[in-house]
């Protein structure tokens, strides 16, 4: 694996793949870009998470993915309602992403 370059002015987005739980079956692989956020940024978006719905925090937090149908509020809020841990697994793996954090199996 070829080592990534550490640079003082970071891309300001940044993909990663999730893992959406699909009931009955194996996890279905995702690749969402992501915003990057500095550790101020960081911070406050932390600080203000309370009382905001999943959707609206994905919304704050990606600004694509690979899936054929179109990023959108409506089709993450489908997405959501349809795969009740996708939120959790995208909000995860954003937080797991900045903070290096890794979760194992």
């Amino acid at each position: 694996m070829a080592k990534v370059k550490i640079t003082l002015v970071p891309d300001p987005t940044f993909s990663a793949k999730v893992e959406i739980p699909v009931p009955g079956g194996d996890a279905g692989d995702v690749v969402f870009k992501f915003k990057a956020r500095s550790r101020d940024e960081f911070d406050a978006f932390v600080a203000g998470l309370e009382g905001r719905k999943d959707i609206e925090v994905i919304m704050d937090i990606v600004n694509g993915w690979d899936m054929p149908d179109a990023f959108t509020e409506e089709n993450v809020a489908a997405l959501c309602k349809k795969y009740l841990s996708a939120p959790k697994a995208i909000i995860d793996k954003y937080f797991a992403e900045l903070t290096g954090v890794r979760l194992g199996n």
